[in-house]
């Protein structure tokens, strides 16, 4: 056992801190949703019901927008973002039942889950004792506290970063770099990328890491390595556009319109990059 944790109980200690996660989260999950932010968050069970109520035939696996008895013929669908975590919030309500607090549940055990990453992560970089304290932080952030992670894509990135940190040699006392580390990293990332676009963000972060330290240290890429770290993430971005393109009738046009929208002005009539730095300045 670790010899700087008290007693040598890291594992206890990790325990104690998912309890008190828990206890945080699991305070009023059955309200309801009102707010600004709730209002957003309340669309997930929705399509989640969605789901379970008419069937894959009628939604297509798709986020749909559908209410009565029986459903409008042609509903309206939501693309503007990959498809799984609807899938995969629609598996808990099916399990936990249709009611307000089955997604919380299902955020709070993929909090729970991320909290456990981050310890695993951190005290083979730093410390146990560092480690725990972060956890600690983690807990009693105000907004982790209410709104949780909300969902899979953090998981499933904070393990890719576990697998890519292994095999690079990273971590003090790691594990042996094992063709399980490849398989979990190319699925993290490709998976996290089917969660949500900000899944590109971690892949992107994860490349560069590891160009700027073959750079470094003056070394080729090792082409596995630079395989997964390219493939995974671009293939997993070709299937989304190509579920929204089929979502959209294969209307290209209406998906490349999405992107300059999202990229560029969203809500605003026109973006404003001098009245926005300003806007971030002033907060």
């Amino acid at each position: 056992m670790e010899k700087n944790t008290p007693n040598g109980y890291f594992w206890v200690f990790g325990g104690l801190l998912c309890i008190l996660l828990i206890s945080i989260m699991a305070r009023d999950i059955n309200r309801h949703f009102t707010g600004l932010h709730s209002w957003s968050e309340a669309h997930g069970p929705w399509h989640a019901r969605v789901q379970l109520k008419y069937g894959f035939g009628y939604t297509k696996g798709l986020f749909t927008w559908a209410v009565g008895d029986p459903p409008t013929e042609n509903p309206s669908r939501y693309l503007d973002h990959p498809q799984l975590t609807g899938l995969i919030n629609a598996a808990f309500m099916a399990a936990f039942g249709i009611n307000r607090w089955a997604l919380r549940a299902e955020n709070t055990i993929a909090t729970v889950v991320i909290l456990l990453l981050l310890l695993k992560i951190l005290r083979r970089l730093l410390d146990d004792k560092t480690a725990l304290l972060a956890g600690l932080f983690f807990c009693l952030f105000p907004l982790i506290g209410y709104f949780g992670i909300y969902m899979w894509l953090y998981p499933l990135s904070f393990c890719s970063i576990w697998c890519y940190l292994v095999l690079i040699k990273a971590l003090k006392d790691g594990p042996e770099p094992g063709a399980i580390h490849k398989w979990g990293l190319a699925a993290g990332l490709f998976f996290g990328l089917q969660m949500s676009w900000e899944g590109l963000f971690f892949a992107l972060a994860i490349g560069v890491h590891y160009i700027f330290r073959c750079i470094r240290r003056r070394q080729f890429p090792e082409t596995t390595m630079l395989a997964i770290l390219v493939v995974a993430p671009l293939s997993s971005l070709i299937l989304n556009f190509a579920i929204m393109a089929i979502g959209h009738g294969w209307d290209f046009q209406r998906v490349l319109e999405l992107y300059k929208w999202r990229a560029g002005s969203g809500e605003m009539q026109q973006h404003d990059w001098g009245k926005w730095f300003a806007q971030l300045w002033g907060q």
